[in-house]
């Protein structure tokens, strides 16, 4: 197809991209039916995932002209937080919008009301969650997020790209049984558990080598338990490239992925990692974690163990060295499952169906949302002096603790266009570009605000305390809505009272 024939994807990223997001480069790259372009906070390693179109859109809403500019046919969002960027997007172009959600953010971020909030509003607007497990998706449905709105598809390999090499010919009938873990070092990677069943292992007389591929924060610690326990079989490698860690697959005998849910809720997707390591031919063992069971089945594809029990590690491990006709079984399995439901060719296609989907449904645009909300009753004015960007993801919440409320927005004139093409907001007022003061929005725009008789106003913040805004606040209350709140960074709402002040009314 054409490039000035396909459409257009918009991808909203954090970071574009770090080192351990391989998945996400691959998949849009592999979306060949699109163009693409990316958005993000931050540009690094693009040397390592090139790509034509990236940007670091300066202020946030220059976004939505790019958007617009391109044709976007939808916004895609890659991971839970940048739904709350995409979202205002998608609703400034009218295109439907789609989250895909992995591991810590249908995990860790599920223990902040905040996040939970913060999802639920950009669902109630529309937002789509594809997620890459069923574990995903049920977390998703269970803080409320619509049922129709919430789809899986899961990530995959290339499995040609690892020769098939079943324990039968590359087990040594000498020498220590090699075992393999590819793991950022990190709490929900649970290598920790991983050393204390190879001390059980070596106390039992098995002659085995653990060899971990990665880095990072709990390095030290991890160092600290081998040299502690003279685990002298167990190598902390590091970070390797793309080429040392396939030739690590090739030498290694077994895998393990012993996943457990970290102190702060922290969980796993599906790790790629397993299923590189079974598209290889390495009989695997694992955990009863997250997505995990939806690539390994216990007892036909591999072994799994409950989190965080080294001697049921331990054990999974000894019956494979013990029972090589097993680990064939295993490896023949687990190879055959991720051709059938995780090879990459395979899911790509599905992603693409799925994509080709959303860009033509024009029943699920924003716009379609926020015509189904409730019937205004109340009318509210969000008094905007902070970043646009920041201004829009605080209107979406709003529209979720108040479906009765038709906002109005008071802005600095300079950024109206912008504020104007968003549906959520119903009338859009103006003050002299600079910080809010009574000299900025004049008598004549107060004295027609005041006759709107607003049933609440609001202030967001870009701090906790509203730093340097008293005069914002002295306009806010002179506005004299029924209720006139402030809304903090956080998304605490607290109730403005009258400011005592010597300040005159123009400074």
């Amino acid at each position: 197809m054409a490039g000035q024939d396909r459409p257009t994807l918009l991808h909203v990223c954090g970071r574009y991209l770090p080192l351990s997001e391989t998945f996400t480069y691959d998949l849009i790259t592999g979306l060949d039916r699109f163009n693409h372009h990316v958005v993000a906070s931050a540009i690094e390693n693009l040397q390592h995932f090139p790509l034509a179109n990236v940007s670091t859109p300066e202020p946030e809403e220059r976004a939505w002209e790019l958007a617009q500019a391109v044709d976007a046919r939808a916004v895609v969002c890659h991971f839970g937080p940048q739904a709350t960027m995409g979202l205002p997007i998608a609703l400034a172009i009218n295109r439907p919008a789609v989250t895909i959600f992995h591991g810590y953010d249908i995990s860790r971020l599920l223990r902040d009301k905040r996040w939970i909030e913060r999802y639920r509003a950009v669902a109630a607007l529309g937002m789509h969650a594809l997620c890459i497990s069923e574990a995903g998706r049920e977390r998703l449905r269970s803080i409320g997020w619509p049922t129709s709105q919430l789809h899986v598809v899961r990530l995959g390999v290339d499995s040609t790209r690892f020769a098939f090499t079943p324990p039968s010919e590359r087990w040594s009938p000498r020498g220590p049984r090699r075992i393999l873990m590819v793991a950022r070092l990190v709490e929900k990677k649970g290598v920790h558990v991983a050393l204390d069943a190879m001390q059980t292992l070596r106390g039992r007389g098995f002659d085995l080598e653990l060899r971990v591929i990665g880095g990072g924060p709990e390095r030290e610690r991890l160092e600290s338990i081998v040299a502690d326990a003279c685990l002298t079989n167990v190598q902390l490698l590091g970070a390797l490239t793309h080429e040392q860690t396939r030739q690590e697959f090739a030498g290694a005998d077994l895998y393990i992925q012993p996943s457990i849910t970290a102190s702060t809720g922290d969980q796993e997707g599906i790790p790629v990692s397993l299923m590189e390591a079974q598209a290889s031919g390495i009989p695997v063992v694992s955990t009863r974690h997250s997505g995990i069971p939806e690539l390994v089945l216990d007892g036909t594809t591999g072994w799994l163990t409950d989190e965080g029990d080294a001697d049921g590690l331990a054990i999974a491990v000894a019956r494979l060295v013990q029972n090589p006709e097993q680990a064939e079984h295993f490896a023949h399995a687990g190879r055959a499952r991720v051709r059938r439901e995780f090879d990459r060719a395979t899911q790509t296609r599905r992603f693409a169906a799925y994509f080709d989907a959303l860009t033509r449904n024009a029943e699920i645009t924003p716009s379609a949302f926020v015509a189904a909300r409730v019937t205004p009753r109340r009318r509210g004015l969000l008094i905007r002096s902070i970043p646009l960007g920041l201004a829009a993801r605080k209107l979406t919440l709003l529209a979720l603790r108040y479906p009765d409320v038709q906002w109005d927005m008071l802005t600095p004139l300079g950024s109206a266009k912008f504020v104007e093409r968003m549906p959520l907001v119903n009338r859009t007022w103006t003050y002299d570009d600079g910080k809010l003061s009574f000299t900025r929005i004049g008598v004549d725009t107060l004295a027609c605000l005041q006759k709107r008789h607003y049933d609440i106003a609001v202030v967001p913040y870009a701090d906790e305390s509203g730093a340097d805004m008293a005069d914002v606040r002295h306009v806010a209350l002179e506005i004299g809505a029924h209720q006139t709140n402030a809304l903090t960074l956080r998304d605490h709402e607290v109730a403005l009272l009258p400011i005592p002040s010597t300040l005159p009314r123009g400074a």
